[in-house]
């Protein structure tokens, strides 16, 4: 569960820099 919840957060974070470089 908490390895779910840290795997989404990077992906948020990774989505965050690419609208950024966009």
């Amino acid at each position: 569960m908490f390895n779910i919840e840290i795997n989404n957060k990077q992906i948020k974070f990774d989505f965050v820099i690419v609208l950024y470089e966009n």
